[in-house]
Order: C-alpha cells, then sequence, then structure tokens
C-alpha cells in the first residue's frame, strides 16, 4: 500500500521578498506572521494588512485614510495564506470567502492587462470630462461674474448679507444687470413688450417683482425705492428697492445717506434714461 505523499509547507516570506511597489508600510513584516497578512487592492496599489487591522479596513480607512480619500472603488480583499491552505477572495463587507470567483492568482501578482487597461480608460474618460468642462464652462461662467449690458460694468454679485442681481425678464429671456436703474432704462429703450424685473430689496431673500403689462407699470403695494446721484460704481446701494418706506429711511441710516430721496416707481422711471 502506497503511503500518503507528505507534503512541505512553505517557508513564511518577509517583506524582503516583497516586490518594492507592494511595500506600502515602513514596518517589517515577521516572517513568524506573515502568513495571517491580507492584501488589500485599492486603486493600484495593494495594502498589506494583519488580521488584527482587518477589521479596521473594513470599517473604512486604509491605514489611516478613508476609503473616500481614494479615486476608485475597493476591489477585493486577497488572502495569502488562509488556514485552510487555499487563496481565496474575500467579500469586503462581510470576510466571506466567494468560491465562485476562481481561479485566484496570486496577491504579488500585477493586475492583468485587461485590468490596467479599464483603469487608464477611466483615467482617460475622467481627463477627457475635465477637459470639456473647462472650455465649456471657463473660469468666469462659474464664477458667475457677467457685464451689466445697459452700463457695461461688472454686475454685482449676491452676498451671504444682502441680495445685489438685478434680474429683468423678457419672454424665454433671463438678463442681469447692476441695479434696478439700469434695467428700468433698458425696459424702456430696448424690450418694448411685456416685462417682469426682480429688483433686490432692503432685505436679503425679498425681491420685489415690477412688472409692465401692456405699458402699464405696477409695483407691489407700498414699494419705494431710495434714489442719490452719486457714481454708478455704488449703483446697487445708491438705486435701491424697498417693501415700504420705513425701511428704505433703515437703509439710508445704515448707509450714512445725506442726499438721498425716497421716490414711487412712477418717479424712478422718469429718471431712468
Amino acid at each position: 500500500m502506497r503511503s500518503p505523499r507528505r507534503t512541505t509547507p512553505a517557508p513564511a516570506r518577509s517583506s524582503r521578498d516583497l516586490p518594492p511597489h507592494l511595500v506600502k508600510t515602513k514596518r517589517s513584516l515577521p516572517a513568524s506572521a506573515f502568513p495571517q497578512w491580507f492584501f488589500l487592492r485599492a486603486n493600484r496599489s495593494l495594502f498589506p494588512f494583519s488580521k488584527q487591522s482587518f477589521s479596521l479596513a473594513s470599517s473604512g480607512s486604509i491605514q489611516g485614510r478613508p476609503r473616500a480619500a481614494y479615486s476608485l472603488r475597493i476591489v477585493a480583499v486577497r488572502l495569502l495564506a488562509p488556514e485552510d491552505g487555499r487563496p481565496g477572495l474575500f467579500d469586503f463587507s462581510g470576510n466571506r470567502p466567494l468560491a465562485s470567483l476562481c481561479p485566484l492568482r496570486s496577491p504579488l501578482d500585477r493586475p492583468p492587462e485587461s485590468e490596467r487597461k479599464t483603469m487608464s480608460h477611466i483615467t482617460r474618460k475622467r481627463l477627457l470630462a475635465l477637459g470639456l468642462v473647462t472650455v465649456l464652462f471657463p473660469v468666469s461662467a462659474l464664477a458667475h461674474e457677467t457685464k451689466c449690458p445697459y452700463c457695461k460694468m461688472d454686475v454685482v454679485q449676491d452676498t451671504k448679507e444682502i441680495d445685489n442681481e438685478v434680474i429683468l425678464r423678457y419672454g424665454n429671456k433671463r438678463i442681469e444687470y447692476r441695479c434696478v436703474l439700469c434695467a428700468l432704462a433698458q425696459a424702456k429703450t430696448k424690450y418694448t413688450g411685456d416685462v417682469t424685473i426682480v429688483a433686490p430689496s432692503t432685505i436679503k431673500g425679498k425681491p420685489l417683482n415690477l412688472k409692465r403689462v401692456d405699458g402699464e407699470w405696477t409695483a407691489p403695494g407700498g414699494a419705494v425705492f431710495v434714489y442719490q446721484k452719486g457714481s454708478h460704481a455704488v449703483c446697487q446701494d445708491i438705486y435701491r428697492a424697498a417693501t415700504d418706506k420705513e425701511a428704505a429711511e433703515a437703509w439710508i441710516k445704515t448707509k450714512g445717506s445725506t442726499e438721498a430721496k425716497i421716490l414711487t416707481l412712477k418717479e424712478m422711471l422718469e429718471l431712468s434714461k
């Protein structure tokens, strides 16, 4: 009777046996513990983990860094030398071996050509998308900067404290202006039909809708306007809509204006040129 064939277990390997691109820790891996080490594939790198640190890795961090720090999702956990002596692929969520996924190459191998091509393809697509965004939406557009079509100065952007952008709606058009006086002036000279001007008031988030329908201008009841002659560089302050006279007076006091007037919509239309 033939005696059973004896197999000699492979000697434990140390970190010096690893290719340089796989050594991701300054600590050397003790030879006695090396068969107990896992290898976690994230992006293009393999990260060694001991059994003790594997639970931390599966909870969402890789060597102290969150999983979100990696651009590609974690593919799998590869077990170098499990207790049963067979290499296996482990589910990242539950540490369960996926027996259906075989054959499994050694975790020391480089990714296959197909996997490298996939990663390269994803990188190219992302770079192409970034290039298209840069071309289609330049920095000035992303910053939401535009010129007032009437005075040709920059439209003053809204802030956390106060709204500044004046919007004129004419049909399907939505046009931004530097101040309410610019919008009223162009509505009189260029847009002869029905229009709506959304004028920022003295209160954040409470603009006033000024409408012209069939040639008749209307404003919300009690609405008035702060008007003061001065530089157009500060027109968002000296030409400002207000919900009522009290709000206009409070605005004038806050800005320290001494020559400001409180006007009606009709008077503002007469001043706009």
